[in-house]
């Protein structure tokens, strides 16, 4: 069977930096589905996300969308119950990578939006993973914060799946042990993996980049409490040049310049 490279962009909001990803990585792959909401995993509706993939697909940057609706679960007191976010993502992904396997694809990588690659990095990395025949494969990220040319440092130590292989039974679930700390809505059976070093490739996470980073925070999958989002919003909206980054989980970092690699205009 021939090699053909699937890529699937899980999309609510954070439209604004859809086209430049898709772009870093448009030459490698053979394929990109977008799959996106309207309403997010906690009920809120943004409309943006389908007006800006249906442009990418007029300009031929995407294969295909998908509008995902979520199962919102609730409460008695009406609000989200907390596993929504995850059982809905975990949804969403499989709808993409289902989509991959129904157009031929042998391979897949799962995105957000917020997440871009080196040209040189991707495609050195590919041909190992073709050539190792390996069935999943990982790499660590360095994360943004604000603008394009603000990194963390350090940089953050958990990885990020890269491209996996599709099997029959691929599917993404949730497994209680893994060998490394990923999202835990992208987890597949790990089979014969290989593991790249950040010299050979590094995944570009603007996470913290966004024209509206409280509507990131409120729709994430990943519950925080009220008091942390706000004072991340706070931090976020009155940063200054010197200053330091506060994520989600009250952790703090110092920031470090480094160029618009991907030319990122917000």
């Amino acid at each position: 069977m021939r090699t053909k490279i699937g890529a699937v962009y899980n999309v609510f909001d954070g439209e604004e930096l859809l086209e430049a990803s898709i772009r870093s990585i448009r030459e490698s792959v053979d394929y990109i589905v977008v799959v996106f909401q309207t309403v997010s995993n906690f009920g809120n509706t943004y409309e943006q996300s389908k007006v800006e993939c249906i442009r990418l697909v007029e300009l031929g940057l995407v294969d295909d969308i998908i509008h995902f609706v979520p199962a919102i679960q609730y409460l008695p007191n009406g609000d989200v119950f907390w596993q929504s976010g995850c059982d809905n993502e975990l949804v969403k992904r499989n709808v993409g990578l289902d989509v991959c396997k129904s157009n031929d694809c042998t391979h897949l990588l799962m995105l957000d939006s917020d997440e871009f690659y080196i040209k040189e990095q991707f495609e050195y990395a590919l041909n190992e993973i073709l050539e190792g025949d390996y069935d999943t494969s990982f790499c660590q990220m360095v994360t943004y914060y604000k603008e394009p040319t603000l990194i963390l440092s350090p940089k953050e130590n958990y990885y990020v799946p890269f491209v996996i292989k599709l099997k029959e039974d691929t599917e993404y679930k949730l497994f209680a042990d893994y060998p490394f700390v990923v999202d835990q809505t992208r987890k597949t059976e790990v089979g014969d993996c290989i593991t790249f070093m950040r010299d050979e490739l590094e995944m570009h996470h603007f996470s913290y980049v966004r024209k509206d980073i409280e509507r990131k925070f409120v729709n994430s999958s990943s519950i925080f409490p009220k008091e942390q989002i706000n004072d991340c919003v706070k931090n976020f909206n009155n940063f200054k040049k010197g200053g330091r980054a506060l994520l989600l989980g009250e952790r703090i970092y110092d920031l470090k310049e480094t160029e618009n690699i991907f030319k990122i205009k917000i």
